[in-house]
């Protein structure tokens, strides 16, 4: 079988331009991670809390009657169902070259778009970086209030 090409990338020359730098590294650092979305997520957390809810039943508690105990239903509930879906997600995670093996050429627009939104998201978080970056003195400063009180109530 022949080996895909690998995409190049001619986006930005600039070696300072994170997309790029980032990208370069695609085949090594880029996974694509399976992750289950919508009605999947009602279904995993409805079947445990059935299974939550059986086990309290066995044991002689009634979720219905006690709110704390239909919280900690509902609380695991959630935990478990995240547990399973991250955990699945975690183990079939595709590399770059997984994806060009199955759509061949086109990996060159996926990584197009990831660069575009790569850039996009960096831009965003350097611009709320900045916007917000006059706060940072008036921060440092009551860390450091913080910090002292502490150290001064240890004493």
């Amino acid at each position: 079988m022949n080996e895909p090409k690998r995409p190049t990338f001619e986006f930005d020359k600039s070696r300072d331009d994170i997309a790029t730098r980032l990208l370069e590294r695609a085949s090594t650092d880029l996974v694509f991670k399976m992750s289950f979305i919508g009605q999947s997520h009602d279904l995993l957390y409805e079947h445990f809390r059935g299974v939550i809810n059986q086990a309290l039943e066995e044991d002689g508690l009634d979720p219905s009657t006690d709110p704390i105990i239909k919280l900690f239903v509902e609380s695991h509930a959630a935990e478990l169902r995240e547990f399973v879906i991250t955990g699945v997600s975690l183990e079939r995670l595709f590399h770059i070259k997984d994806i060009e093996q199955v759509i061949g050429e086109q990996a060159n627009v996926i990584l197009t778009d990831i660069w575009d939104s790569l850039r996009d998201y960096i831009k965003t978080a350097e611009e709320q970086f900045k916007s917000q970056a006059h706060e940072l003195p008036k921060m440092l400063q009551e860390i450091e209030q913080i910090q002292a009180a502490n150290k001064k109530e240890n004493s």
